[in-house]
């Protein structure tokens, strides 16, 4: 698989950083499975990036707890357990619900637009049940709420904390993609209406349910603990 450079990748980015995005988003979107072991040569035919810029985005990836340094110059994908979702999902609350709040306060009819057709390509996409195309519409979908928050921090850090755990598995839980359409619409609503507290409880309704289904599906794909 080679993994084309994201156009929403800045230019300025350097090499390090680009790989580091690739590896992530290979990571979230099921290319490399939670408990799997990938040599970096592997990773960099893959994803089409030379090693060095690869073995300095893993030290970053591993400090932050995405991957872990296996021998003979390989990574395993770390495990995702209950009690790590929860702990994300605690932080993305605080962080989500603030960049939502904030958002509102800034809305266009431009945004509401650009959501709306979002949201409609989300809801043809799921037919086709393909997380691969699913998970960039839906990423697309928040992060341009989370950019007219008007807060560059904020989007970086959100951005990274969504990115610590494959948002693949989120798509394995049927119907979730339909629900999810749904509650985007309530969250266009509350937005397009002006009311940052409906848009906070709308997106705090959106991920509770959101961690309910990775919940559930970890549940049913993970064999027991010994």
């Amino acid at each position: 698989m080679n993994t084309q450079r994201s156009n929403s990748v800045p230019e300025q980015l350097t090499k390090r950083e680009v790989a580091e995005i690739a590896i992530r988003n290979a990571i979230e979107a099921g290319l490399y499975r939670p408990g799997q072991v990938v040599s970096q040569r592997q990773i960099s035919e893959d994803l089409g990036l030379s090693v060095t810029p690869i073995r300095e985005a893993v030290l970053v990836l591993t400090g932050n707890g995405i991957v872990e340094r296996h021998k003979h110059h390989s990574i395993k994908v770390s495990e995702i357990d209950e009690r790590r979702l929860r702990e994300i999902f605690s932080v993305r609350h605080m962080l989500e619900e603030e960049a939502v709040r904030l958002a509102t306060k800034n809305a266009t009819p431009d945004l509401v637009k650009k959501l709306t057709k979002l949201n409609r390509q989300l809801e043809i996409m799921s037919a086709e049940d393909d997380p691969a195309e699913i998970n960039p519409l839906d990423r697309a979908f928040h992060r341009a709420i989370f950019q007219a928050s008007d807060n560059a921090a904020l989007v970086w850090t959100i951005d990274r904390v969504k990115s610590s755990f494959p948002m693949y598995a989120l798509w394995g839980e049927a119907g979730r993609i339909a629900t999810s359409v749904s509650e985007h619409r309530k969250l266009i609503s509350a937005i397009e209406s002006g009311d940052a507290e409906a848009s906070a409880a709308a997106q705090r309704r959106h991920l509770a349910n959101g961690l309910e289904a990775l919940i559930s599906y970890l549940q049913r794909t993970q064999p027991p603990a010994e």
